[in-house]
């Protein structure tokens, strides 16, 4: 009867501190399937977006691929950010570089980047005038709140 009663109490408290560790902090992980944008210009577009919650931190890491199919050109990079949404004001780190971003020299200033604005968390690409251009981004984040 003493061993029945010691496992029931060693399962109760596991019980309660899992719950408990639960309550406390709740962990996001999220991978987006690949976005796809077709574009023909330079101006600046936003292939995908994270949208946090009220204090929220953690990393988000971006891949993208930039594809002119006409001539068979592209950008290609990935990027790791540190975020921190506290007070309903978004913050984000330096991106760190995981693969440079490399464009062809004739795409000149074709690109990508990580940028915020309001609650969320944007991948901006931005193309080249006259080239018919699809681009592909993988966004991963993990994320701690309360």
């Amino acid at each position: 009867m003493k061993k029945f009663v010691s496992v029931l109490l060693v399962v109760m408290l596991m019980f309660a501190f899992n719950s408990y560790s639960q309550k406390v902090t709740i962990f996001n992980g999220d991978e987006h399937i690949v976005k796809n944008l077709k574009t023909t210009d330079s101006a600046y577009h936003y292939i995908d977006s994270i949208t946090l919650k009220a204090n929220e931190g953690g990393i988000a890491e971006v891949s993208v691929i930039g594809f002119a199919y006409d001539t068979a050109y592209s950008v290609t990079g990935k990027q790791i950010v540190r975020f921190n949404k506290r007070r309903g004001t978004l913050t984000l780190g330096t991106p760190t570089v995981v693969l440079a971003i490399e464009t062809d020299t004739v795409l000149g200033s074709a690109t990508f980047a990580l940028v915020s604005s309001g609650d969320k968390i944007y991948v901006r690409i931005k193309g080249k005038n006259t080239y018919n251009m699809r681009w592909q981004s993988v966004t991963k984040w993990k994320s701690v709140w309360p």
